[in-house]
């Protein structure tokens, strides 16, 4: 009876009562609705007739016994009767309240269809800061995002689709079939029908176009995901304003000298790193790498639009020796960091069981431009003591210090075809500057808790990068004075300080509201949050398109929100969802199973361990095709992932300085200026030294220094038929860094060129397998 009226107070929907339509008009479903309350109704009075008629047995069944048995004899067997039942009750209820749970839970997944409530507003996709207009159909293909892809693609597309699926056939296990596999791979790609793209590529065209020909940029909001239009020159003078601030001196760089000092330093201590660490010291070094670029993000949040800058250290000097350094001085320090919070989740972790009083305030504190700010002598210092402390050898502590010296020295970049040299602060971009920063703050924060004020006022502190949530029991002037102490603490580190409203505060994700006894927890959208994500129609993997759906789901079943909190998210999703026509029920159906998994996962310690892929690779997506090309590699423990290229972000967003195409590397021809002799190379170096040593080469008549074999062919026939050779019979073919694809890539060209003009090739004959991929059609 309790449960039945449970049921029907909370409008829940017992397994029992089952009633099917095949409509699904919005009659037939009141018509249901209708029909299982009255079924549940005539269940409850069921029970209680069925309640009066065992009272009244149990009655005759007193009666009977008290006339055959003694009164302690009767006494004693009520008693353990009561027992039984007692214990019977507590496990019927048990099952029963867990039957509810199960009921309120389905409750929240078991839609009918897509949400009806009031929509949440969202800010716009695009905003249009320049002076130029777009059409009905350029916005249309702007709002879907940046990481949109239409899904053209054409022979060079899949060329490039059969070159890098080679690579990955070539690093099989020695074990595997490979001729096997490229055969299968390449029947499945036989047979492959090529997409149709979501937009006319026309279109996409003309908008580039007319992004280059009113000289526009295109890039995405810091905070929110809106797509923002500026006209270049306020975009320079945004970034140019920040630069111009103490901090940045514009000077020459000379990157090419910066990274023979790299290449010096690691050559240096090779021994050191393979008998310590296990590494060569060619790993941790780039063949041709590029100078940082700084690009910049607008604030659309603050008034003025002031940009966030951002540099680039990608194929860097120090980019492959920062990521080493990082992940050694990680698992090699023994710090702690007490006071950080990894997540939003962490935090509502943390806060669940800490008790709130009236009088405590909630208030965030912010670190004003945090890596400029903290100084990198003051962190090797702690880091210095910290590794004195490692197990670590001395000589092995020294290269690590000296290591973050040199990191530290690429501290410059170029915007707008002007370099600039940071004079303050950790290096922006750099893999290692979070880590410092976490170590400064870390050892600032066991000086903050020394003092008393502190002590005694900050009954809860956690801080997430730049970002510090306190729970704070005091009066309004006694926070004035912890706000000083600290803002006190160092001279480079500032504070801003957030106050709560209605006794809400704001902070990273979340709102946070003080209750009776506990922070109750909301989720938070910044003003600026767009509903974008990759949308259904793009040309991407459906593990790509579900992953932020992912994301909020795993979310929402982690804040453990009240019900119409859980509810208001979950009509915000699914808006999400609608707006980027992705089909309502497989999004629901996503929700059901991770409700489903999150409900094992609470219930039990037991996880599922699947065997893990032995090797990963990854292959551009070029449709579904892809998809059924990994499949095959899944009976051999390989785990092939998906890179999407062309998307709308690499067509429209040009905000760094542009590579010159010589200071690349990859494949490419010389031609003899007087006849059409051709030899056909590659270089892991950039194209301008490749090229240079060749010109030198041949003015010196020196063969045998332009490539390490006994002789160059197109030296020697330079040489010996005395014919001439010009910067303009250079020509490049492929950009591609050091790596097989740069093999194959070189291969592949000197394939071609020799099947069509044997005679003029001065490449030695190469005996290929014309099983190939990227040589089969």
């Amino acid at each position: 009876i309790w449960f039945n009226n449970t049921c029907v107070k909370e409008n829940l929907v017992p397994n029992y009562v089952q009633l099917k339509t095949k409509s699904h008009s919005t009659s037939a479903i009141q018509a249901v609705y209708k029909g299982q309350r009255t079924w549940l109704k005539s269940e409850i009075q069921h029970w209680y007739q069925r309640r009066n008629d065992i009272n009244l047995e149990l009655y005759g069944i007193h009666l009977a016994l008290h006339k055959a048995l003694h009164n302690l004899e009767l006494d004693l067997l009520i008693s353990n009767v009561k027992d039984e039942v007692e214990s019977f009750g507590v496990t019927l209820f048990e099952k029963l309240n867990n039957k509810l749970h199960k009921l309120r839970s389905l409750k929240l997944v078991n839609r009918r269809e897509p949400p009806k409530g009031p929509p949440f507003s969202f800010h716009e996709r695009v905003l249009n800061l320049s002076n130029t207009r777009f059409n009905h159909d350029e916005e249309h293909i702007l709002k879907k995002g940046l990481k949109f892809n239409p899904g053209h693609w054409d022979k060079h597309t899949l060329d490039n689709f059969k070159m890098d699926l080679e690579c990955v056939l070539h690093n099989l296990d020695d074990k595997i079939d490979q001729s096997h596999f490229r055969a299968l791979c390449h029947n499945k790609l036989k047979n492959s029908i090529q997409p149709r793209g979501s937009f006319n590529p026309k279109l996409i065209k003309s908008l580039k176009t007319k992004i280059k020909n009113h000289n526009l940029i295109v890039t995405k909001a810091d905070k929110g995901n809106a797509v923002v239009i500026m006209n270049k020159k306020d975009y320079v003078t945004g970034v140019e304003s920040f630069l111009s601030k103490d901090g940045f001196t514009q000077s020459k760089v000379n990157n090419e000298a910066f990274q023979k000092k790299v290449r010096k330093f690691l050559f240096e201590n090779k021994s050191l790193l393979l008998d310590q660490f296990h590494i060569s010291y060619l790993r941790l070094t780039n063949m041709n790498p590029s100078l940082p670029r700084l690009y910049a993000l607008p604030k659309i949040h603050k008034p003025g639009y002031p940009m966030r800058p951002i540099v680039s250290f990608t194929n860097t000097p120090v980019s492959k020796i920062t990521s080493w350094l990082n992940k050694i001085l990680r698992n090699n320090l023994e710090v702690h960091f007490p006071n950080s919070t990894k997540n939003s989740l962490n935090l509502v972790n943390e806060l669940k069981n800490f008790p709130i009083t009236e009088s405590d305030i909630l208030v965030s504190f912010d670190i004003v431009n945090l890596f400029p700010s903290i100084p990198f002598n003051d962190c090797l210092k702690i880091i210095d003591e910290l590794l004195s402390l490692s197990q670590l050898p001395d000589l092995t502590c020294t290269f690590l210090s000296r290591s973050l010296q040199l990191c530290s020295e690429q501290n410059f970049f170029s915007f707008n075809n002007k370099q600039y040299h940071q004079t303050t602060g950790l290096p922006m971009g750099s893999n290692l500057s979070p880590l410092l920063a976490e170590i400064f703050l870390n050892h600032l924060e066991s000086t903050l808790f020394q003092f008393n004020e502190i002590k005694t006022h900050f009954r809860f502190y956690k801080r997430y990068v730049d970002d510090i949530l306190v729970v704070f029991g005091g009066d309004r002037s006694e926070l004035n004075q912890c706000f000083e102490i600290l803002n006190s603490l160092h001279p480079n580190i500032k504070f801003t300080l957030e106050i709560e409203s209605n006794k809400s505060i704001n902070f990273l994700d979340l709102s946070l509201t003080r209750g009776t006894s506990r922070v109750e927890i909301d989720i938070y959208r910044k003003p600026t949050t767009t509903d974008h994500v990759i949308p259904y129609h793009s040309s991407h993997p459906l593990s790509h398109k579900l992953a932020s759906f992912r994301f909020f789901f795993h979310r929402l079943l982690s804040l453990n929100l009240s019900e119409p909190l859980y509810l208001k998210e979950l009509d915000i999703i699914f808006q999400i969802a609608s707006a980027n026509n992705y089909p309502f029920q497989l999004i629901n159906n996503l929700h059901r199973k991770m409700m489903f998994r999150d409900f094992l996962s609470r219930r039990t310690t037991l996880s599922q361990t699947p065997d893990s892929p032995s090797k990963y690779f990854s292959l551009p997506y070029i449709g579904p095709i892809s998809e059924i090309i990994a499949r095959l590699f899944r009976p051999l423990k390989v785990s092939i992932s998906f890179s999407v290229k062309n998307n709308l972000k690499s067509i429209l967003v040009k905000t760094k300085d542009p590579i010159p195409p010589l200071s690349k590397s990859g494949v490419y021809k010389l031609v003899c200026s007087d006849c059409p002799a051709c030899y056909i190379g590659q270089t892991g170096r950039s194209f301008k030294i490749r090229f240079s040593e060749h010109i030198t080469a041949i003015k010196n008549n020196n063969i045998s220094s332009v490539q390490p074999n006994p002789s160059s062919s197109f030296a020697h026939h330079i040489l010996s038929s005395g014919h001439s050779f010009s910067k303009e019979d250079f020509k490049i073919l492929h950009v591609c860094n050091k790596s097989l694809k740069l093999d194959f890539l070189e291969m592949k060209e000197i394939y071609l060129h020799y099947r069509t003009n044997p005679q003029h090739s001065l490449n030695e004959i190469l005996h290929l397998n014309k099983n190939l991929l990227f040589l089969t059609k």
